[in-house]
């Protein structure tokens, strides 16, 4: 794989964690207890557990993507990134 290929993909997964991740706080940011953390009640709401099932199922995507990737490859990217 090469720097251009891993950055493309790379912002593509990131994308999905963000989206879901989006989602996911839309549901339980008012339905916090006291403490900061989520209702109950909310948790067993079928709305949340798709919410969180989708963010859980981007991040691991992510994950097994990142660990794919040789570590050349993500320094590369990451001088890129930087500008050297």
């Amino acid at each position: 794989m090469t720097v251009n290929e891993y950055i493309e993909m790379s912002g593509k997964y990131n994308q999905m964690v963000d989206n879901a991740e989006k989602k996911l706080k839309e549901i339980t940011k008012e339905n916090l207890t006291e403490i900061g953390t989520i209702n109950d009640e909310t948790k067993k709401s079928i709305e949340y557990r798709k919410a969180k099932h989708a963010f859980d199922n981007a991040f691991n995507l992510l994950r097994k993507f990142n660990g794919s990737v040789s570590n050349k490859t993500k320094r590369e990217a990451r001088k890129i990134r930087r500008g050297y």
